[in-house]
């Protein structure tokens, strides 16, 4: 089938006028406001490309009207041998693979007289390109810089050092930013620090911040700052230990796992080896060389880094938001004026204290295990604990050196009133901002390094949870966030400032975005217009009470003992049980069984055929749902997502391959287990 593809494709006249529908489908639904403002950064980006005049997708009059004959003349010029690589990564004999592959490409003739191919570079520049782009229907706003320099060439050993110089750059650049955010008066609301290779040429640097509409300006001098005192005082020699801690660590854990990994990744590592002519290192090699290298690298090599990409030169500076007049009214002179402000400014080093203590300060006086059985048929093992806590475990070898775990709890938000309803939506964000037991979540960050572990709380309409996990290693710290988890919240006055101005700015402008009244509607047709449906605006925002939302939290969290705790993984069934008993088992045990209350949120049952217009693209959206009663068996759920996944194959044959009429088909079936009267099953469709 590849050999076909590659030398032998029909080429008909037929399937190419239905593809060019499916293509112009696809560029079509990618149309919006952040398109139309890309289209406008691109040409002073990459200047000197072809990506500057057109994306790879191509330009829509060439798709809709180049002849057939075009499209033969690019198959002939490009699908060639001498440009061609076969890669097969599987479960397979070599050498029978290898002479197959030899037996069909390799007597392949190559043109005798080949097109050649041409580079577009991007060109460099001394002066800083400053531009305000703006549009009707952005719903936020934010400040990018981007630096471009030449894409490092992995050859050898040198440069991949050079390579770990980068990705230490870009963590301890990203763990200022973080910081900054969590300070009092933050100048933005989020911010992201990456470095990416754009071509086997260029490669970008780029800084980004969302920021308050009123405060674009304030926020580019924020970032320009940091880079301005990373320019003068580089980095601390405690930040650079941090960050070759973490990095060793991730480097360990693709290692311990290199059995378990899918064959897509060496594929993309051949691919780019082939493309860009570079050496592929296995990760034995890496795994090796990265413990070699690293401690080889000192705060000078990350600084020297750091001066090439912080210069000034071949920057581009953008601000992007809604056609507003606080947005439209800045000029390129006010961006200048910010960069000339920033490195006229006297700024000092940066400064962090040492973070002591603990995790947990007093360990708890551990529970005990009352029961444990087998669940027959199974490799699972339950366990009661003696608050009444279950805990469910199963050791597999499906990746080694990885723990997964869920903790549910029945109740959720359907135990709060109605006029507290959006205070328990926001509650494990608001609550999760200001860290854990003693600690702020920057302190937390850098107690954490090079631990693996991730614990997320949730707090649905019928359920509170908890999800994450942790390599092997690091299961009792896993146990320990768990229990603080429950135990220790942390309020931070100074953090929380910052998530609240970050969820208001979200929701300011969210109705300028065309595809968010659409699906407002359809949430409010499809549950007659449910109070608990209601989508979270900003003018909803005021029925929040901060107060409440740590109120909700601690009375859904506090007692453990009503959990399930559910964990699999490759750990040691003796540890995990040991740190049962510590960790969950210690949690105070629930005074009273609850389940949720049923608000009778149900899907509509009569009939509606709804429009909704807007956005100014010619650009439409449609979805159907289909509700019906479930009797709640494992069998009719099976029944209902089968004739779903059915029912969507039909679809993409019919719309998408006969008529060419979308690029895309999507289907979601759901199913619901009611108290009253009954169960219910949904079936929704969106092209």
């Amino acid at each position: 089938m590849l050999k076909e593809w590659a030398f032998h494709a029909l080429l008909d006249e037929e399937e190419y006028e239905k593809e060019r529908s499916i293509i112009y489908e696809e560029w079509r639904s990618s149309r919006g406001a952040m398109d139309r403002m890309m289209n406008q950064m691109y040409p002073i980006l990459l200047k000197g490309s072809h990506y500057a005049d057109r994306l790879p997708i191509g330009n829509m009059d060439a798709v809709l009207n180049a002849p057939l004959s075009a499209l033969k003349r690019f198959y002939r010029d490009w699908y060639r041998p001498n440009l061609m690589a076969v890669i097969a990564v599987g479960d397979f004999d070599p050498d029978k693979t290898v002479k197959k592959i030899v037996d069909l490409f390799g007597n392949q003739p190559n043109p005798a007289n080949p097109r050649p191919r041409s580079e577009y570079a991007i060109q460099r520049h001394s002066e800083t390109y400053s531009h305000i782009i703006h549009d009707p229907e952005m719903g936020h706003s934010n400040v990018q810089m981007y630096v471009k320099y030449d894409t490092p060439q992995i050859n050898n050993r040198i440069d991949y050092k050079k390579d770990l110089v980068e990705n230490l750059f870009v963590n301890m650049l990203n763990k200022r930013l973080s910081e900054l955010r969590l300070s009092e008066d933050p100048p933005f609301l989020y911010s992201t620090g990456y470095t990416f290779s754009f071509t086997n040429k260029t490669s970008l640097a780029s800084l980004s911040a969302e920021v308050n509409e009123d405060e674009a300006l304030r926020g580019l001098e924020a970032l320009l700052t940091e880079v301005e005192r990373i320019r003068l005082h580089g980095f601390l020699p405690a930040e650079l230990e941090r960050a070759k801690i973490e990095i060793l660590s991730s480097y360990e854990n693709e290692w311990k796992q290199r059995d378990d990994i899918d064959s897509a990744y060496f594929i993309n590592q051949y691919v780019n080896a082939f493309t860009r002519d570079s050496p592929y290192t296995s990760i034995d090699w890496q795994w090796k060389t990265v413990q070699d290298l690293l401690p080889l690298i000192n705060i000078d090599k990350v600084d020297e880094f750091a001066s090439v990409l912080l210069s000034g030169k071949n920057r581009a500076v953008f601000v992007l938001g809604p056609s507003v007049p606080i947005i439209t009214d800045i000029t390129p002179n006010d961006i200048d004026w910010v960069i000339q402000n920033v490195k006229e400014m006297k700024i000092e080093a940066w400064e962090e204290a040492p973070v002591l203590g603990p995790l947990v300060e007093t360990p708890p006086q551990p529970g005990r295990i009352v029961s444990r059985a087998a669940v027959p048929g199974t490799d699972i093992v339950r366990l009661t604990l003696s608050n009444g806590a279950t805990v469910f475990y199963k050791v597999t070898d499906f990746t080694a050196d990885e723990v997964v775990f869920r903790a549910f709890s029945p109740g959720g938000a359907s135990l709060v009133d109605d006029d507290q309803y959006i205070s328990a939506q926001l509650a494990t964000e608001i609550v999760s901002i200001g860290g854990l037991g003693n600690f702020s979540l920057p302190e937390l960050d850098k107690i954490l390094t090079g631990i693996e572990v991730e614990v997320n709380p949730h707090i649905t309409k019928e359920f509170e949870g908890l999800t994450g996990g942790s390599t092997t290693k690091d299961l009792e710290y896993l146990f320990q966030i768990i229990h603080l988890q429950h135990s220790m919240p942390r309020r931070d006055e100074t953090a929380l400032e910052s998530v609240l101005n970050s969820i208001s700015a979200d929701l300011k402008n969210r109705d300028l975005e065309p595809k968010t009244p659409y699906y407002d509607e359809l949430i409010n047709t499809l549950y007659d217009g449910h109070y608990r449906m209601r989508p979270i605006t900003i003018d909803r925002l005021s029925e929040l009470d901060v107060d409440e939302s740590f109120s909700i939290y601690s009375e859904r969290f506090r007692h453990g003992g009503d959990f399930t705790y559910l964990f699999v993984g490759d750990f040691n069934p003796v540890s995990l049980e040991s740190l049962s008993e510590k960790w969950l088992a210690s949690l105070p045990a629930s005074p009273v069984e609850e389940t949720w209350r049923d608000h009778n949120v149900r899907y509509s049952k009569g009939n509606a055929d709804v429009t909704v217009n807007a956005g100014s693209e010619p650009l439409s959206l449609v979805s159907q749902s289909w509700q019906g009663e479930w009797d709640g068996s494992f069998l009719e759920k099976y029944k209902m997502e089968s004739l779903a996944a059915a029912l969507e194959m039909a679809l993409f044959e019919t719309i998408r391959e006969e008529y060419g009429g979308t690029y895309s088909i999507s289907r979601s079936s759901d199913s619901a287990l009611e108290q009253s009267p009954a169960a219910l099953q949904a079936v929704t469709i969106a092209l």
